[in-house]
């Protein structure tokens, strides 16, 4: 993807957006970024580029990136990860309205999400809008009931 990221980052609008970036970080305003009209290998690698960009002036702050369906969430993860940027799923919940015995396999994989926002091993979460705003725990308690098993 370096061809494709080295072309990017010489386009003037994309230069003028990574200035409007950097401008929003020093005023520690950051703005959300609508990307948008690009087609699916374009924008994969706008986003590899434009994450990889503005690395250190998110001073190793993970990037959310919201996408409207849980299929584009898992493309834009393993295209990520493929680039070298360490990012993971948040999925939505998966409600149940009836005492049955279910899998906790979903609550699992939100908390090890959560814990990498904590512990700072992400670059990037990727999640859906429904996901990004429901109710979780607070970061507080989710410390608190931390612990470290080493082998």
């Amino acid at each position: 993807m370096s061809i494709l990221s080295q072309c990017i980052q010489l386009d003037p609008e994309y230069r003028q957006l990574l200035r409007a970036v950097e401008r929003d970080f020093r005023e520690r305003k950051p703005l959300p970024i609508l990307a948008s009209g690009l087609c699916e290998g374009a924008s994969d690698a706008f986003l590899v580029t434009l994450l990889k960009d503005t690395l250190s002036l998110r001073q190793k702050k993970c990037a959310l990136l919201v996408c409207s369906e849980e299929k584009d969430c898992v493309r834009i993860g393993a295209t990520l990860e493929r680039n070298g940027i360490r990012s993971a799923f948040y999925m939505a919940r998966d409600l149940t309205f009836y005492n049955i015995t279910a899998s906790h396999e979903y609550e699992h994989e939100r908390l090890k999400v959560l814990s990498g926002l904590l512990d700072g091993s992400l670059d990037a979460v990727v999640t859906t809008p429904d996901a990004a705003l429901s109710y979780t725990i607070p970061p507080e308690r989710l410390i608190s009931a931390n612990i470290k098993i080493e082998y």
